[in-house]
């Protein structure tokens, strides 16, 4: 990826590159790449509303009783990514 990202910047192109690990860092890269386009109040109403509907998932699952059941969530499979 550098090698296009040098490209595109020797062509005078804004590259944001981002590699988030977390909701957390999703959020931080929303409200950035909002920064860049000048969109800064969408980007922290964007970021809100992820953490405001994760927070709400938190907070169900937490009310949960009895067994959990196991997931596996596959993002990819070569190589394989599981999360």
């Amino acid at each position: 990826q550098k090698d296009i990202i040098d490209s595109l910047t020797q062509l005078g192109v804004v590259v944001i590159a981002a590699d988030a690990n977390s909701f957390e860092e999703t959020e931080q890269i929303i409200e950035l790449v909002a920064r860049a386009t000048g969109r800064d109040e969408d980007g922290t109403r964007v970021a809100g509303e992820l953490h405001r509907r994760v927070d709400a998932v938190k907070s169900r699952v937490a009310a949960l009783t009895g067994p959990r059941p196991k997931v596996l969530y596959v993002v990819g499979n070569e190589p394989l990514f599981v999360a």
